[in-house]
C-alpha cells in the first residue's frame, strides 16, 4: 500500500487525470466503487474534443516531430517514436520506452465529432505509412 500526501496526490491526479483533479476542485461527486471509477476515468466523459485534440498535441512534442530527417542520426528511434505516437492516438495509453505508464488520454475512439476523429484516424493511417517508407528505407511521397 502506498500512502501519499496532499501534494504527491494533487501531483499524480495532474500526471495522470488532470481532468478528474478539475472535478475534485468543482465539488462534482466521483462514483463510489473501484469499478464504477475505473469505468468514468476510461470513458473520459468530461473532455471534450477540443481538449483530447490539445492532449494529442503532446504526443507529438519530440523531436522526431521537428528534425529534419536527412539530419535524424537514429532511424530506430524515428521508427519507436512514430510507433508510440501510433500508440499514443490509438489506445490512449502513453508509456515510456520501458514500458511504464506516462500518462493516459483519450484515444481517438473518444472523439464525438465524424469529421475531427476521421482526421485523427488519416493522421494514424500516415503515420503508420511513413513507418513502413522508413522502415523499409524507401522514398514515401
Amino acid at each position: 500500500m502506498v500512502i501519499w500526501s496532499g501534494a504527491e496526490f494533487e501531483e499524480h491526479l495532474r500526471l495522470r487525470a488532470e481532468f478528474l483533479l478539475r472535478r475534485l476542485v468543482e465539488g462534482v461527486p466521483f462514483p463510489d466503487s473501484e469499478v464504477e471509477l475505473r469505468n468514468f476515468v476510461d470513458k473520459f466523459q468530461d473532455v471534450d474534443d477540443e481538449q483530447a485534440l490539445s492532449m494529442f498535441v503532446r504526443a507529438f512534442d519530440r523531436p522526431a516531430f521537428r528534425t529534419p530527417f536527412q539530419q535524424e542520426s537514429n532511424l530506430h528511434a524515428f521508427q519507436q517514436a512514430i510507433d508510440d505516437t501510433i500508440r499514443v492516438l490509438s489506445t490512449g495509453i502513453w508509456r515510456t520506452r520501458e514500458r511504464a505508464e506516462i500518462h493516459r488520454l483519450p484515444s481517438l475512439h473518444h472523439i464525438r465529432d465524424a469529421g475531427i476523429r476521421s482526421a485523427v484516424e488519416l493522421t494514424v493511417r500516415e503515420l503508420d505509412r511513413k513507418r513502413g517508407c522508413e522502415a523499409h528505407q524507401i522514398v514515401c511521397a
